[in-house]
C-alpha cells in the first residue's frame, strides 16, 4: 500500500523557567536618622513579598527603620524564584554620648576649664569652643551644676553632666549688725536647697542609706487607686528613690523616700536622710520658681538662711540676732560651707545618718501605739502621757532604735525636705481634711472643709489619687498627715515657768535634753516675744519659714502660733 503522510503541529508557549529579576531604590541614601523607603521594581509580575506592600504587579515597598543587609526572595506566577539584595547602611539614630575632663579638680581660686570629648561628630554647643569635631572646651567662673545637650549631624541628641565644686571664692565670714538698722527681710518667697551629708559633714551624691534597725523595707507596684504593697530586701534598687523634681508636683511627684515595717506590721516608718540645707528668699513667687526652674536665675533674691544667720542681701549683714543657735559644726564640702547641717540628725552626742519618721499619725490606743493607715489618730491626751509611752514603741515592735517623741527639729527636717525638690518642689501638701481625724487620708481639692470617713471613698484613701497628694513625695512613698488631721503636739517647748508644762507636760520638761527642743521667753512671755527671742533656732519650720508668730503666716497660707502662756508647747500640722 502506498505510505500516504500526514503532520501535526505542537504548539507550546507556557512554559516560563525565567527567574524574575528586580532592583532596589531608596528613599535616601545620604546619612539620616529618620526611617529608609526601599522600593523593589522586577521584570515581572510577582507575588508580593512578606512584609511589603503592592503598588503595582512590578513594584513594592517597605519601610526599614534600622540599617540592615538582606536577601529578598521574589517569584512570579509561574514559581520561578529570583532575588534582590536590600543594603541600608546610612541610617543613624544613636544619640552621641561624651565625656568631661576638668582643668582641675582641686579646691582652686581659679577659672576651671572644662572639656568635653565626644563619640562623633557633634554641632558645636552654644558657648562652647570647637577644637575638632569631637572636642570642645568651656572656661567657668563659678561652682555649677548644668546638663549640656549634645546633637550630632543628623540631629540626634544626647546629654553631659558639669559639675563643679571646687571654685573657692575669697569672701569674708558676714558681719552680723548689731545696731538694729539692718531689717528683717520678708520670709514670705523661700526656696530650700537640699546636700546630703555623711556623719562627718561631708556632701555625697546619693543619701545615706536606711538602717534598718530590724525592721523590713516595704515598697508598692502600681498607681493611685490601684497600689500593691509588698516586702523587700535592701538590696533592692527599686526600694527607693530620692529624686529631684523639676516642675509642679500638684498632681503627685516621682520621689520614692525609703519605706519600711516592723515585723508585726503593725508601725510604718519612713526614712529622713541626712542633709544640710540653705534657704534663698525672693520678693516674689514668680522669681521663687524661676529659680527652682534654674538654680542660675537669681532675679529678686533678698536674702538667705545660711549658716551665718539670716543673710540681708542688700546690706550684705546678718540680720541681728539671727545667727544659729541649735547647730552643730560645719559643711566641710567647698561650695556647700554656707549650708546649715540640719539640727535634727545630732541626737545627743550622736551624729545620726537619718531619722526614721512615722509615716502616718499615731493610732491605735495609747498603751498600745500603731502607726498606720485608715485608723483614727490617737487623741485627747496630755504631752506627758505621750511622751512616755511613745518610748515604749521601739520594744513592742522589736525596733533595735530609740523611739521617742519628735522633737521640733525633726519634724522640721521633714517638713524641709519635703519642699525642697526631693520631695513636693515648693507645693504645698494637701490637707487631711477628715474630722474623725483618720490617717492618710486627703481632701479633694486645697481648701476643702471637714468632711467624715468613709472607707467606700476610695479616692481620699492613702492609696487614693486624693490621698497621695497629701504626702510629702505626693505619692504613697511620703509622710502623710503633716497637714491636718490631728493636732501632734511635738517635744519643743517655751521654757516659761506656767503651770501648764507641770500640770501636763511633766515628762517631757524632765527628759533629758537629747529629747526635745526648748525655746527661750522672750521676755516678757508673749508670742510676738517670743517668735523674736528665738530667731537663732534653725531647722524647725518656724521662724524660717514664716512671716509673723500668729495667724496663717506660714509658708503655704499654713497656721503660725508660736508657744506662750498657758500653750507653751508647739502642735504641728495645723
Amino acid at each position: 500500500m502506498p505510505g500516504n503522510t500526514g503532520s501535526v503541529s505542537i504548539l507550546i508557549n507556557n512554559i516560563d523557567k525565567t527567574a524574575p529579576t528586580g532592583s532596589a531604590s531608596y528613599s535616601t541614601t545620604d546619612p539620616t536618622n529618620q526611617d529608609v523607603t526601599a522600593t523593589i521594581t522586577t521584570s515581572e509580575a510577582i507575588e508580593t513579598p512578606a512584609g511589603w506592600t503592592k503598588v503595582s504587579d512590578t513594584e513594592y515597598w517597605k519601610v526599614y527603620s534600622g540599617n540592615t543587609t538582606e536577601t529578598i526572595t521574589i517569584t512570579d506566577a509561574a514559581g520561578n524564584t529570583g532575588s534582590v539584595n536590600i543594603a541600608i547602611s546610612n541610617i543613624d539614630k544613636t544619640a552621641p554620648t561624651g565625656s568631661v575632663s576638668y582643668s582641675t579638680t582641686d579646691p582652686t581660686d581659679e577659672d576651671v576649664t572644662v572639656t568635653l570629648t565626644t563619640d562623633k561628630p557633634i554641632e558645636t554647643p552654644t558657648g562652647w569652643t570647637k577644637v575638632s569635631d569631637t572636642e570642645y572646651w568651656k572656661v567657668y567662673s563659678g561652682n555649677t551644676t548644668e546638663t549640656v545637650t549634645i546633637t550630632d549631624t543628623l540631629g540626634n541628641t544626647g546629654s553631659v553632666s558639669i559639675v563643679i565644686n571646687n571654685i573657692e571664692t575669697a569672701t569674708l565670714e558676714p558681719e552680723e549688725d548689731t545696731t538694729g538698722t539692718v531689717s528683717q527681710f520678708s520670709k514670705a518667697y523661700g526656696v530650700i536647697d537640699i546636700a546630703w551629708l555623711d556623719t562627718d559633714n561631708n556632701v555625697i551624691s546619693e543619701p545615706e542609706a536606711p538602717v534598718l534597725c530590724g525592721m523590713t523595707p516595704v515598697k508598692w507596684e502600681g498607681a493611685p487607686g490601684s497600689y500593691a504593697e509588698t516586702t523587700t530586701t535592701d538590696e533592692d534598687i527599686d526600694w527607693y528613690s530620692y529624686t529631684a523634681q523639676t516642675g509642679d508636683t500638684t498632681s503627685g511627684g516621682t520621689s520614692k523616700w525609703a519605706n519600711a515595717v516592723t515585723a508585726n506590721g503593725n508601725c510604718y516608718f519612713v526614712w529622713i536622710p541626712r542633709y544640710a540645707y540653705k534657704i534663698t528668699y525672693f520678693n516674689s513667687q514668680a522669681n521663687a520658681n524661676a529659680y527652682r526652674a534654674n538654680s542660675s536665675s537669681t532675679t529678686g533674691i533678698i536674702g538667705y538662711s545660711n549658716i551665718y544667720g539670716m543673710l540681708d542681701q542688700a546690706s550684705g549683714k546678718v540680720v541681728g540676732g539671727t545667727a544659729p543657735t541649735n547647730t552643730t559644726g560645719t559643711v566641710q564640702t567647698t561650695g556647700y560651707t554656707e549650708y546649715i547641717p540640719h539640727p535634727a540628725f545630732t541626737f545627743g552626742s550622736t551624729e545620726e545618718k537619718g531619722i526614721w519618721m512615722g509615716k502616718y499619725q499615731s493610732t491605735g490606743t495609747i498603751s498600745s501605739i500603731t502607726i498606720k493607715p485608715n485608723y483614727p489618730a490617737i487623741a485627747s491626751q496630755t504631752v506627758s502621757t505621750m511622751f512616755s509611752n511613745s518610748q515604749n514603741v521601739s520594744g513592742a515592735n522589736s525596733i533595735s532604735a530609740d523611739s521617742h517623741m519628735m522633737r521640733n527639729t525633726e519634724w522640721g527636717a521633714a517638713a524641709y525636705l519635703c519642699e525642697s525638690k526631693y520631695g513636693r518642689n515648693g507645693t504645698g501638701v494637701r490637707i487631711n481634711n477628715n474630722s474623725e481625724f483618720y490617717t492618710g487620708w486627703g481632701a479633694n481639692a486645697d481648701g476643702a472643709g471637714s468632711v467624715a470617713y468613709s472607707a467606700t471613698s476610695t479616692d481620699n484613701l492613702y492609696t487614693g489619687q486624693y490621698g497621695v497628694v497629701a504626702s510629702t513625695t505626693g505619692n504613697i512613698y511620703g509622710v502623710y498627715d503633716m497637714s491636718g488631721g490631728s493636732s501632734e503636739y511635738i517635744a519643743g517647748y517655751v521654757n516659761n515657768g506656767n503651770a501648764a508644762l507641770t500640770n501636763y507636760n511633766l515628762n517631757l520638761i524632765n527628759a533629758m535634753a537629747k529629747y526635745k527642743d526648748v525655746y527661750q521667753i522672750g521676755p516678757p512671755d508673749a508670742q510676738s516675744n517670743n517668735y523674736n527671742a528665738n530667731k537663732g533656732i534653725k531647722g524647725d519650720a518656724v521662724y524660717e519659714t514664716s512671716t509673723s508668730y500668729s495667724g496663717l503666716t506660714s509658708w503655704h497660707g499654713d497656721d503660725s502660733a508660736f508657744v506662750n502662756g498657758g500653750n507653751p508647747v508647739f502642735a504641728r500640722g495645723r
